[in-house]
């Protein structure tokens, strides 16, 4: 009888053990896709900024520094940060563009 009660114990615990895993897994693969698509996203800007102002060696290296600069980053808040100050700089490349192409000018300056 406790030799039941030990394994089916045991069963319980490496089952909980397998659910905690593949979650990780599953949020760890769903951080790296994220991260491709950012690095990418960074990469072709600099790479159109580059072509236009004749100095693409130079802007790619730039962000290629950066993210191997921060790659061994594990401050969860730090990686945030340094994520949203990406992001936003693609926004506001987008926004320039858009205002170079369109003529209009969407952000006020202060």
């Amino acid at each position: 009888m406790l030799l039941g009660f030990r394994f089916s114990y045991f069963a319980f615990i490496c089952s909980v053990y397998e659910i905690l895993i593949s979650q990780m897994l599953s949020f760890f693969f769903e951080f790296m896709v994220m991260f491709l698509q950012l690095y990418r996203e960074c990469l072709r800007r600099a790479k159109y900024i580059g072509q236009q102002k004749h100095n693409t060696e130079l802007l790619v290296g730039m962000v290629r520094q950066q993210f191997k600069k921060n790659m061994h980053e594990t401050d969860p808040e730090k990686i945030e940060k340094l994520k949203d100050d990406a992001a936003r700089g693609l926004i506001n490349h987008l926004l320039y563009e858009t205002e170079r192409m369109s003529g209009r000018k969407f952000s006020k300056s202060v």
